[in-house]
């Protein structure tokens, strides 16, 4: 990434992101930057940074963005970011139900009153016993 804005080493969260550049006129996935960091002296918050790699988008000048975050604010993101980070590996497990589901193309459905849940796990039974 030439022209970058924010430093990059051994200390950087993640130092090649898939990242998605968003406009009224573009939409582009490309590269980027994303890194966590505090103060060293005296921290008195979380910044949140993002560089993306401008050079695949040719509207977008060379910019990086950052959020200042409070220690409450930091802690809601990263209990979000663990939260969605589980459900997407509960998903790509071959035995989760969300997995099951999907094979069983019950995607959204659920009867009033009856758990998609405890047909799934009857369903996998079945077929661990066939």
């Amino acid at each position: 990434m030439s022209d970058r804005l924010l430093r990059v080493n051994a200390y950087t969260t993640l130092d090649l992101a898939d990242v998605r550049a968003r406009g009224h006129d573009f939409d582009v996935d490309t590269l980027g930057v994303v890194n966590v960091t505090a103060p060293r002296k005296n921290p008195d918050h979380v910044t949140l940074q993002v560089e993306i790699d401008h050079t695949n988008v040719e509207m977008l000048p060379a910019h990086a963005d950052e959020v200042t975050l409070s220690v409450s604010e930091a802690r809601t993101i990263a209990e979000d970011l663990h939260s969605y980070a589980d459900r997407v590996e509960n998903a790509q497990s071959p035995d989760s139900d969300e997995a099951w589901a999907k094979r069983l193309n019950w995607v959204g459905y659920v009867a009033p009153g009856v758990s998609w849940i405890s047909h799934i796990s009857s369903w996998k039974l079945l077929c661990s016993t066939l």
